[in-house]
Parts: C-alpha cells; sequence; structure tokens
C-alpha cells in the first residue's frame, strides 16, 4: 500500500500474516489514512517493521500493543512522521533481538510520553534521529 496517497481507509483486519518476515514500508506514506486496523496482525515471524507506518501524516490510532516483535531485528522509522499520533503502545515489544532503530519515532510531533522501560537495546547499533522532531516528547 505503500504511497497510497489518497486512501481515506483500508481494511487489513482479516489478513493473514502468519507467514510474514518482512512489513517493510507496508503503509509507507499513505498519507491521508486516519486509522489502521493492524489488532489481528500476527507478527511472530516478522524480522523487519521498518517504515511501517512511515509517513502516515493523519495516522491519529493505531494499536501494535499486540504484535510479536521476538524476532524483529528492524524498527528504523516504523512511526516517523506520524504527525497526528498522539499516542503509541510499544510497551510490549521484545527488542532483544533488535539492531535499528532509527528514527523509529521522528517527527511524531504530538506524542507526549512514551513507555520504553521493557525495551533491551543490548543488540541495538543505530539509534540515529530516534526522537529527532519530537517536539512535545517530555517523558520516556
Amino acid at each position: 500500500f505503500s504511497y497510497c496517497l489518497e486512501l481515506l481507509s483500508l481494511d487489513v483486519s482479516n489478513f493473514n500474516t502468519q507467514n510474514v518476515t518482512s512489513m517493510h514500508g507496508m503503509f509507507y506514506f499513505c498519507t491521508k489514512l486516519p486509522s489502521i486496523d493492524v489488532s489481528k496482525f500476527d507478527t511472530r515471524n516478522v524480522k523487519s517493521l521498518s517504515y511501517l507506518f512511515g509517513q502516515c501524516n493523519e495516522l491519529a490510532s493505531v494499536d501494535v500493543s499486540h504484535f510479536n516483535t521476538q524476532n524483529v531485528t528492524d524498527l528504523s522509522s516504523m512511526f516517523c512522521y506520524c504527525k497526528s499520533l498522539a499516542a503509541v503502545d510499544v510497551t510490549n515489544f521484545d527488542t532483544r533481538n533488535t539492531k535499528m532503530m532509527g528514527g523509529m519515532f521522528q517527527d511524531c510531533k504530538k506524542i507526549t510520553t512514551l513507555d520504553l522501560s521493557n525495551f533491551n537495546t543490548k543488540q541495538v547499533y543505530n539509534m540515529k534521529y530516534m526522537f529527532s522532531g519530537c517536539s512535545e516528547l517530555t517523558s520516556i
């Protein structure tokens, strides 16, 4: 769905994603999409979530709290430029195998707090611009 610039709604709630290994850029540049229901996505085999919601400027809410990220190595720019996103729950993210988080929340201008207390960053070698442009972020 990358570059679906005029897309206003999308139903992916019944997608079978159990064998998916990369969701890189799946919704990248869906600039007018206000919400995406990914609550039933099976992400246990996913290695890359990079740019998954990148440049989704109007994305106001997305529930990724159930995502199984145990095999994810790349979270780069997952939410970059989600300028309307006020909150995102990543407390259940298992990041023990993650190596890249650069730009993960870059330019998420409305997010004020992020709970990253469960993040394991021992393997991470790139956090460049992770919070760059998060002008309202007051608590991590």
